[in-house]
């Protein structure tokens, strides 16, 4: 596209090059005459010109700025719908909240904060720009229509980086990727390959780490697994609408953590650990990318070991509410 745009501006550049120096050589009475004859081509100048507009970033851009004047629209991704009858392990992970559940809190919640709010199920191929935030209601499972191309990985990080925000519910984001034509999950990031020796002989296995998850990468994330119980405390719980969970949730069944970084902002951390170089450990925090950002718990909801962890849906809708407010 870029090629098409550069091509575009290069034929408008020589155009506008010969109706120039044809205008300065030849004089005013013939130019009253027959100046009518450059009409066509200073048409074709201006569509060259127009042709080279990046007009969709454009459209995109002015939709994102719309959006936070208007009343919040909040868009929950519906690619997979969400079949009780179907296990939900097979196309979520770490949550097994279903996404009317989704719908109901957001709701409830902004009313609760006197904020008016539209939600609505939303396909990953629609566009994204005219919603304050896109909830991803499938843990870490992600849908992707194309896993080699990673069309709709590019596309939430070109909505965040306009200024939008992206939820993930649980799990480490973008760990897997679905695909609606396939029906099926897929690990998303590139995998490890190791060769292993028993009695039986050798043979080849894979493993991705958590660190070769795409939304991982991009993001420059310190992810770890933790699996463990621990004391929690929450930070700027004012700022993030978060106090009265200080009495009600002081610990918690943690699956992964991520190091808290310039770009990491916690909303809750490990009491009682750190990371090797002192910093703060989190498994529910804000991440800035550039003019937006991505909201991530990595918290599996489903969880039967710490009742506190079923309550992160209504954390999780709080937070958003507080930082589409905030902003």
């Amino acid at each position: 596209m870029k090629t098409v745009q550069q091509w575009c501006l290069l034929f408008a550049g020589v155009l506008a090059g010969a109706i120039g120096g044809y205008v300065f050589t030849h004089h005013e009475e013939w130019l009253s005459k027959h100046g009518g004859l450059l009409y066509p081509f200073v048409l074709v100048f201006i569509l060259l010109v127009a042709s080279a507009l990046p007009f969709e970033k454009i459209k995109n851009n002015i939709l994102l700025k719309i959006s936070k004047l208007k009343p919040c629209k909040i868009g929950i991704l519906n690619d997979m719908g969400w079949d009780e009858k179907r296990p939900y392990q097979q196309f979520a992970t770490g949550t097994n909240v279903t996404i009317d559940e989704w719908k109901e809190q957001i709701i409830n919640d902004a009313k609760k904060n006197g904020m008016k709010v539209k939600v609505r199920l939303l396909n990953s191929k629609e566009n994204f720009y005219s919603y304050s935030a896109i909830l991803n209601p499938y843990g870490g499972v992600y849908p992707e229509e194309d896993l080699a191309g990673a069309v709709i990985l590019s596309k939430i990080f070109d909505y965040v980086s306009k200024g939008g925000m992206f939820v993930n519910v649980a799990d480490v984001p973008g760990y897997w990727a679905y695909s609606t034509k396939l029906a099926r999950k897929s690990v998303a990031g590139l995998p490890v390959r190791y060769v292993k020796e028993d009695s039986k002989g050798a043979y080849i296995g894979s493993i991705t780490p958590v660190a070769f998850a795409p939304f991982v990468q991009k993001l420059w994330l310190n992810v770890n697994p933790y699996e463990e119980e621990a004391n929690i405390q929450w930070k700027d719980p004012v700022k993030h609408g978060t106090e009265r969970f200080q009495q009600e949730i002081s610990n918690l069944r943690i699956n992964r953590i991520a190091v808290v970084e310039r770009n990491v902002v916690p909303v809750l951390t490990l009491m009682d650990e750190k990371s090797a170089d002192g910093s703060e450990l989190t498994p529910l925090f804000l991440a800035i990318y550039d003019n937006g950002r991505f909201l991530i718990s990595l918290i599996y909801q489903d969880s039967e070991k710490n009742s506190n962890n079923q309550k992160m849906k209504e954390v999780i809708s709080i937070v958003l509410i507080q930082s589409i407010k905030g902003r």
